[in-house]
């Protein structure tokens, strides 16, 4: 299995003996150089430009030298199309999901992520033909920063890597120092002043209220305005605080 570019194919038999002049004939009659790895292992490069199934085999000095052809399969170069949430927080592990295309030929190879180009490459789980799910590591050391993610894919022999077309956002853990006032009518309504650090203008940011939420006014990276949300349980105290990817964050 290969994409419409160069890749690299292993081709195992009984007995390799060492010969000059050793390559793969792929069925339009191009031969390209192969490399004896051992004394049943060789290895050549794909070449480009052939039709969707091809078949290979080894030859010596242009002389067919397979008992039976291999066929090799070329498929479309797979590519992230989204990333879901687009934002991790120090302290906080997240699921993100990656979406990609043309990924169902490549569901049994190796899938790694990585994150802000650490080069730390963690195991991607697959949850559907188009779909893997790559941890973002609680300890992540790169803050307040952006990065695409990164996507490999790897058969043993070749190794692919693709890139995010969005930034993933990497930001410091939220600190709330103070709310004010702690008192609203069960209509909903009452503003909040909230008081702290590393506050963000971002879409993944919410004011919650016990199990309500309400989206916050941002004013600077040190505060942050919250409508209460209408309560429909009667008088009673709830948790407030914030929370980013359903992360909560409290006083």
């Amino acid at each position: 299995l290969g994409l419409k570019s160069t890749t690299v194919v292993q081709l195992r038999t009984t007995r390799l003996p060492t010969y000059h002049g050793l390559g793969c004939q792929w069925s339009n009659s191009t031969i390209t150089p192969a490399t004896r790895l051992g004394w049943n292992l060789a290895s050549c490069m794909a070449p480009p430009g052939l039709d969707t199934q091809s078949v290979v085999s080894l030859s010596i000095n242009e002389e067919s030298y397979s008992d039976k052809p291999i066929e090799f399969s070329y498929v479309v170069e797979p590519q992230i199309s989204s990333i879901t949430p687009d934002i991790g927080v120090s302290g906080s592990a997240v699921e993100v999901m990656v979406t990609v295309q043309d990924l169902e030929p490549f569901l049994h190879f190796n899938l790694t992520c990585s994150f802000g180009g650490s080069g730390v490459f963690e195991h991607a789980s697959v949850r559907s033909k188009s779909i893997v799910e790559c941890p973002f590591p609680a300890k992540y050391n790169t803050l307040d920063s952006q990065a695409p993610i990164v996507l490999q894919i790897s058969d043993g022999v070749n190794t692919r890597q693709l890139h995010s077309p969005g930034m993933f956002t990497y930001r410091k853990k939220v600190v709330i120092a103070s709310i004010f006032p702690l008192m609203g009518t069960i209509r909903g309504g009452t503003r909040l002043v909230v008081k702290g650090s590393n506050f963000a203008s971002i879409t993944n940011m919410m004011c919650t209220f016990g199990s309500k939420a309400s989206r916050p006014i941002f004013v600077a990276d040190d505060e942050v305005h919250c409508l209460s949300p209408e309560w429909k349980g009667g008088p009673r105290a709830v948790n407030v605080g914030i929370s980013i990817n359903e992360v909560k964050y409290l006083a």
